[in-house]
């Protein structure tokens, strides 16, 4: 996946505990198979059964995927969603994402650094690839 979505092993990967994050935003499970997808009359019926749905070649995925709905058509801006900050459970790191970078965010993180309200159980990681094979990496939590 790291390769498809994760800008070629640049981006990052959130990962919550869904049954925290499920009160503040919707984590929707994807459906993999074969069949063709029906016509469609009106989008808003069917936009989550498209956008939720991946060929079952795929389905090593194990793909959980958050819908989010613009009210500005064709916005191209990115969608920002609020989330229990104990729901953010870690944070993955692409192979290739600068040091630099993840500095950044672990810094940002850092402004909520004590009590109920921060980010001191988030475990981080970095995807590398050693003997062919990827692996993840520990990093220190937060600096």
């Amino acid at each position: 996946m790291w390769a498809h979505y994760g800008d070629n092993h640049k981006g990052v990967c959130l990962e919550f505990d869904a049954t925290i994050a499920e009160s503040t935003i919707r984590i929707n499970p994807v459906v993999y198979n074969s069949e063709s997808i029906p016509a469609i009359d009106k989008m808003d019926d069917y936009c989550p059964k498209i956008l939720l749905r991946k060929d079952e070649e795929w389905g090593y995925e194990n793909e959980w995927r958050i819908i989010a709905r613009s009210s500005i058509p064709m916005m191209t801006e990115p969608v920002t969603h609020e989330f229990k900050k104990r729901s953010l459970t870690g944070i993955y790191f692409g192979c290739r994402v600068k040091s630099k970078d993840i500095d950044d965010i672990r810094a940002r993180m850092m402004q909520f650094k004590s009590g109920d309200d921060s980010y001191q159980h988030v475990k981080f990681q970095q995807v590398k690839y050693q003997s062919g094979k990827i692996q993840f990496i520990t990093l220190d939590g937060l600096i």
